[in-house]
């Protein structure tokens, strides 16, 4: 073989390398790279904090001021979940804000969340335990407990 048939020779192989194709006598086989992994979207933990800021912070940010990385792409503002308590008269409005994590527009009224344009949390939490409606509760409670940690406290 001549130097520029070994040239190009050389040249194919590699370039099927890089694509990876593996070229032999009998067969050709292409290599296909496995697919990204997805993140998931399943938190297994209970604790409040890990539940708020896997589930609520990408929109009402990490200390519930309403900055989330996918705030701005919303088409209204987001609550300001830190002045819940001051829009209640100063007492956290427990009760209420279960209702509106599980139940979303379903819930009563409640000026101090805005509007009920948010996911409604109570299906999802059931899913993650489907035979547990105490981990779905406990999973509620630990998120709204969070909250009440958050709440901006008066000077």
């Amino acid at each position: 073989m001549t130097d520029s048939r070994r040239a190009w020779a050389g040249a194919a192989v590699a370039g099927c390398v890089a694509a990876g194709i593996w070229m032999s006598s009998t067969a050709i086989a292409q290599v296909t790279p496995a697919p990204p992994q997805s993140p998931s979207l399943i938190l297994r933990s209970v604790s409040g904090r890990d539940l708020y800021e896997f589930y609520c912070a990408p929109c009402h940010g990490r200390d519930g001021a309403g900055d989330g990385s996918v705030a701005r792409s919303l088409s209204g503002p987001v609550p300001d979940l830190r002045l819940l308590t001051q829009r209640n008269g100063g007492t956290f409005p427990r009760a209420r804000a279960e209702a509106f994590v599980a139940h979303g527009s379903n819930a009563p009224a409640v000026d101090a969340h805005g509007t009920t344009d948010m996911p409604i949390w109570g299906p999802i939490f059931r899913a993650l335990d489907p035979s547990s409606d105490a981990m779905t509760a406990v999973r509620i409670a630990n998120v709204v407990d969070y909250l009440d940690v958050l709440q901006k406290k008066e000077p």
